[in-house]
């Protein structure tokens, strides 16, 4: 968890870069969306280890590494007006 509460910024910065990446792409395409980023919190982090620990049984960091992959994520939502809801009348 230390390591991770070091890296931290790094993941975010990652999760960052990539929402640019696609945000650049969507608009360039045309379509309309909100993109967020984050990296993975520490607190959360470390319930998903004691979580995944039990199965797991982890011995080593490079085994962790290998099991959690989703340090960094982003989240695209696109929007497309009057495509799912219209008015009725």
């Amino acid at each position: 968890m230390t390591e991770y509460e070091r890296q931290y910024d790094f993941w975010a910065a990652v999760g960052g870069e990539a929402r640019s990446l696609v945000e650049a792409e969507l608009s360039s395409a045309g379509l309309r969306a909100i993109v967020t980023s984050r990296a993975k919190s520490v607190d959360r982090l470390e319930d998903k280890l004691r979580q995944r620990d039990r199965e797991h049984h982890y011995s080593s960091v490079d085994e962790i590494e290998a099991d959690i992959v989703d340090r960094a994520g982003v989240r695209v939502a696109l929007y497309f007006p009057g495509k799912w809801m219209r008015p009725s009348g």
